[in-house]
């Protein structure tokens, strides 16, 4: 039996704060990803989320700020850190799976050797949260499956780590906004969460995501559904990297 999935449109990318915005809209609970900073102890750190208009679009948005202000840390921080959080195993577990494999594309695609890597503080922060709070608002709506109608939009010069986590799925390098439209966390939040299969059912709620901001230009805004299951659908089993739950 189908437990649904999430239905996304690929052509506007996917960045991890835009992941975030996509979980809430769909019904994950706000208070998740606004206390998140106080959990993880980024004391300057501040997570919002708001409705705005963009033409006859409402979508949301996520603001994530005085990030600047946190210390410098290696992967091995950043992992007990997540470890020690006061959150469920599953979402611990998960966030560490995903930080990972995050953190091990970019070292290999550049090169580097990831035991010996130190993150800057900014780049700390955000990570963290988007990553933990990705993960956490997702397994809050049940851990739905997520499907990408459509090529994935990376942008026109994506990141080398987004293509080493997506394969086959980061080819659509449009050319309408400059840089890149999917981010390595982006890729992957939606590596752990994929599935191959297209839900069947009734969309029970969509929600877009804005994706404006000054220095990517317009692009179009990110469009998901949450899906109810119905009926004897394909197997929703993991065709992704990781292949347990």
């Amino acid at each position: 039996m189908s437990r649904g999935g999430i239905i996304l449109d690929g052509d506007g990318g996917l960045a991890g704060n835009l992941w975030l915005g996509m979980m809430v809209g769909l019904g994950a609970p706000v208070e998740v990803g606004e206390k998140l900073p106080a959990l993880l102890g980024l004391d300057s750190a501040v997570v919002s989320f708001d409705v705005v208009q963009r033409g006859d679009v409402a979508a949301v948005r996520v603001d994530i700020s005085g990030t600047e202000q946190t210390s410098e840390m290696s992967l091995i921080g950043m992992l007990e850190t997540i470890q020690a959080l006061r959150a469920p195993v599953e979402v611990r577990t998960s966030a560490q799976a995903v930080l990972l494999a995050r953190q091990s594309a970019e070292a290999v695609t550049a090169g580097i050797d990831l035991s010996r890597c130190r993150y800057a503080g900014d780049d700390v922060a955000d990570t963290l949260i988007d990553v933990v709070g990705g993960v956490w608002l997702w397994r809050s709506l049940g851990a739905p499956r997520v499907f990408v109608e459509g090529p994935l939009a990376v942008g026109c010069s994506p990141p080398p780590a987004v293509a080493a986590l997506l394969g086959d799925q980061a080819t659509n390098r449009t050319a309408a906004a400059a840089g890149e439209l999917t981010t390595p966390t982006g890729a992957a939040l939606l590596q752990y969460c994929r599935t191959s299969h297209r839900p069947r059912g009734a969309a029970i709620a969509e929600v877009r995501v804005d994706a404006v901001f000054s220095d990517r230009g317009l692009v179009p805004p990110l469009r998901a559904r949450l899906v109810l299951g119905v009926g004897d659908d394909e197997d929703l089993a993991d065709t992704g990297l990781y292949q347990r739950r």
